[in-house]
C-alpha cells in the first residue's frame, strides 16, 4: 500500500533568523511522499533571499511562493494552503521546528484512526535567545482529544505546529478571512467536526515552538477579539456546541477583565468579570478554571511567570 502524499505548508513574514531552520526541519523529515510549500508574505528583512537559496538545494520537494505585497497572516495561510496537494496537511510557522519522525508518526496515527480528521501532539516550548526549554505544551495547556466540543470549551489549546488534518475535511475557502489573526481555531473546529469526526492526540514531543518578542500569540487584544468572532460563528453553525461556547465565552470575559484591570479600567473590568459569572451560572465554580490552571502552572514552574502570562497582565 502506497504512502499518502503529505503537504507541509510554511508561512513566513520577516523571520530571517529562523526560516532556514524551519524549512530544513520540514524537507528532511523521514517520509518520502512529501511536498513542502513555502509562502512568504512580502518580507523586507532578507527572508526571501534565504528561501530562494534553500529552494535550489531542495528543488525536488520544495515549492516557494514569494509575494510582493503584504496581505496579512490569514491570507498568507490561505495562499499556502491552496497550494497543497496532499491527502494529509500539516502547517509550520516560519519560526518553529519539526522534530525527526513527526510526519511519519502522524501519518501512521491517521491511518489507524479513520474517525479522526485532526491529530496533534505534545510540543516543546523554548526561549529562542537562550535555548532554554520553558515547558511542554501539554503541561501548560493540557492535551485535548476526543469530542470536538472540548476544542470549543477550552479554547484554542492546540499548538499550531503540532496539527495535521485530512484535506477532504477542510472547508471550501480554507481559513475565514474575517479573522486577521487566530483563524486557525475556527478552521480546526470545522475540520474536526466534519462528518462527526474526533480529535486525535499523540503523547510525544514531535516539534519545537519558539518563544520570542515577535510572537503573535502575545497580542491579547487581537486574540480576544478574534476568539469572540470565532465563538459567534460556532454558535451560528454548530448548535450542538452552544454549552461549550458559553463556557469559553465566560473565559474570554474573565481574560478581558484582567486586561482592563491591568490598564487601570477597574469599573469596566468589574463589569466584564460579572458578565463572565453570568455565563457560568449556576456553575460559578467553573469561572475559577483558568485562574486555578495558571496558579498551578506558576507553582510548578518555580513561581516564574512566562511571557504569555506577563503579556496578559501588562498595561501595554
Amino acid at each position: 500500500m502506497s504512502e499518502p502524499l503529505v503537504s507541509i505548508y510554511i508561512t513566513s513574514y520577516n523571520q530571517n533568523e529562523f526560516i532556514e531552520d524551519a524549512i530544513v526541519s520540514a524537507v528532511e523529515q523521514d517520509y518520502d511522499n512529501l511536498e513542502v510549500v513555502v509562502s512568504d508574505d512580502a518580507s523586507t528583512d532578507g527572508s526571501q533571499k534565504i528561501i530562494r537559496a534553500i529552494s535550489k538545494k531542495y528543488s525536488d520537494c520544495l515549492r516557494v511562493s514569494l509575494q510582493e505585497e503584504n496581505k496579512g497572516l490569514t491570507e498568507n495561510h490561505n495562499r499556502a494552503l491552496m497550494e497543497c496537494q496532499g491527502e494529509l496537511i500539516s502547517n509550520l510557522d516560519g519560526d518553529d521546528i519539526l522534530l525527526p519522525g513527526k510526519i511519519r508518526k502522524q501519518v501512521e496515527f491517521m491511518s489507524d484512526h479513520n474517525e479522526c480528521n485532526l491529530v496533534h501532539h505534545n510540543t516543546e516550548v523554548f526561549d529562542t535567545y537562550t535555548g532554554k526549554v520553558l515547558y511542554d505544551w501539554k503541561d501548560r495547556f493540557g492535551a485535548i482529544s476526543g469530542k470536538v466540543d472540548n476544542l470549543v470549551k477550552y479554547g484554542n489549546a492546540l499548538c499550531s505546529v503540532s496539527v495535521m488534518v485530512r484535506r477532504q475535511a477542510i472547508p471550501k475557502g480554507g481559513f475565514d478571512n474575517r479573522m486577521y489573526r487566530g483563524a486557525d481555531w475556527y478552521l480546526w473546529i470545522q475540520v474536526a467536526a466534519k462528518d462527526g469526526g474526533k480529535i486525535g492526540y499523540i503523547d510525544e514531543v514531535l516539534a519545537r515552538y519558539r518563544r520570542h518578542n515577535k510572537n503573535v500569540t502575545l497580542n491579547w487584544t487581537s486574540k480576544i477579539e478574534n476568539q469572540f468572532v470565532t465563538l459567534a460563528l460556532v454558535e451560528t453553525h454548530y448548535p450542538d456546541f452552544i454549552s461549550a461556547v458559553r463556557r469559553r465565552r465566560a473565559d474570554l470575559f474573565l481574560m478581558l477583565a484582567v486586561r482592563q484591570a491591568s490598564k487601570g479600567y477597574y469599573r469596566i473590568a468589574l463589569r466584564s468579570w460579572f458578565e463572565s459569572n453570568i455565563l457560568t451560572f449556576p456553575f460559578l465554580w467553573r469561572s475559577f478554571r483558568l485562574p486555578l490552571r495558571e496558579l498551578a502552572f506558576y507553582v510548578r514552574s518555580g513561581r516564574n511567570l512566562d511571557d504569555l502570562a506577563k503579556s496578559l497582565i501588562s498595561n501595554k
